[in-house]
Parts: C-alpha cells; structure tokens; sequence
C-alpha cells in the first residue's frame, strides 16, 4: 500500500475559461478573491479567499470546464445572497436543508460556472467550531 509523505492538501481548483480578463475580473470584484499571481501573456490567474485558491486559465470553448460546481462557505448566507443580488448578480431563493444542516444560495460566474454559496445550522456550526467535520444533525 502506497503512503503519501507529509501533510498533502487541495492547492488550487483550476477552471479553464474562454473570456479570462472577463472571469478574473468577476472574481476579484464580485467575490472579492485576491490576485495572488497574474500571468496575462499566458492567461493564467492565482486568487485566494478564505483559505482556498482558485486558478484560471484562458482555453477555448471546446476546453471550457462548464460541470464544475465551486462551494463557498459563509457566516452568513442571505447577507450572502443580498449582497450578490446588490451587485446585479442573479442569485437562488435561499434553501434549508435541514436534514444536513446548511442553508445555502446558488449563482453562476460569467462562463455559467455554478457557484454555491452556504451556511452551517447553529447547531452544527457548533461542531465546525470544535473541529470536527460537520455531518447531519437530526
């Protein structure tokens, strides 16, 4: 059986996007992300948010990634939502799931990428809090 040395961690998730200055712009003003590395000559951008990274990388429309569905999680879900809705964004009636315990709101980026954005329950936002990974509270 194969081990993996030290601590290995998701660096990045990559999204290969036909209208890249477009895509970068979006994520830096709508979601606030922060250019970590820009590359123009290669279309190529490195933001970070929250402890996550997200890269894009200009393609062709053949090579666009439209079944990729990122998650951001929030403190606060419909300030969340109002806040994407201020700034002209469509955004998703607010949904409890109750059974896992989240409320969440969906969106789209510029290339039709599905965005979700969520929340934890009071109860399990407990659990996160103890770091233990949050499951179904009933």
């Amino acid at each position: 059986m194969s081990t993996t040395p030290g601590v290995v961690q998701l660096d990045f998730t990559e999204l290969c996007v036909v209208e890249w200055p477009v895509c970068v712009a979006w994520y830096r003003e709508v979601l606030g992300l922060k250019v970590v590395l820009l590359d123009e000559e290669r279309c190529f951008a490195l933001l970070e948010g929250g402890g996550g990274r997200l890269s894009l990388k200009g393609s062709t429309a053949e090579n666009a990634s439209k079944g990729v569905r990122l998650v951001f999680r929030v403190d606060n879900v419909a300030a969340t939502r109002a806040w994407l809705a201020s700034r002209g964004e469509s955004v998703s009636p607010l949904q409890e799931n109750e059974r896992e315990g989240y409320r969440e709101v969906r969106s789209h980026d510029p290339e039709g990428t599905l965005l979700t954005f969520y929340e934890w329950a009071a109860r399990t936002k407990e659990i996160d809090a103890e770091g233990g990974i949050p499951e179904a509270i009933d």
